[in-house]
């Protein structure tokens, strides 16, 4: 769908740290933050791997925050959907690794998800992203 592939190239966007100001700048979360609420599981896995890239530069967790990222990756994390409770786990994960704020990381809601794939995921790396990034938010 058309809506899997805007969120695919804001993935893309992410990646490349030359684009992402302008795509800030342009409205690009916005855009990627109503995909994410799409009925479309495909569409959302695309969203959270973009979100997944834009974690990956420190620079953009601000605006992350700012333009409601994490609680639109919460909302997805809500998913039974395994491949998409993986890429918000690990968006998670890696904004605990990039030292991202404690206090946006606990703000966002994300805890309650995070104790819950620790117990119930039968995926060794969403349990462990969880409990990392759990460690990191004590």
């Amino acid at each position: 769908s058309i809506s899997r592939e805007v969120a695919h190239t804001c993935a893309a966007i992410g990646g490349q740290r030359a684009s992402v100001d302008t795509f800030i700048r342009e409205g690009g979360l916005d855009l990627l933050n109503g995909l994410s609420q799409s009925r479309s599981v495909a569409v959302q896995v695309e969203c959270a791997l973009a979100m997944l890239s834009f974690a990956q530069n420190r620079e953009t967790h601000k605006p992350l925050v700012k333009q409601g990222c994490l609680r639109s990756l919460v909302s997805m994390a809500r998913s039974r959907n395994d491949e998409l409770q993986r890429h918000v786990t690990l968006t998670f994960s890696v904004l605990a690794e990039k030292q991202a704020p404690k206090t946006w990381l606990v703000q966002s809601g994300i805890t309650p998800y995070l104790f819950m794939l620790v117990r119930v995921s039968s995926d060794p790396e969403v349990q462990y992203a969880a409990a990392r990034t759990l460690l990191y938010m004590r």
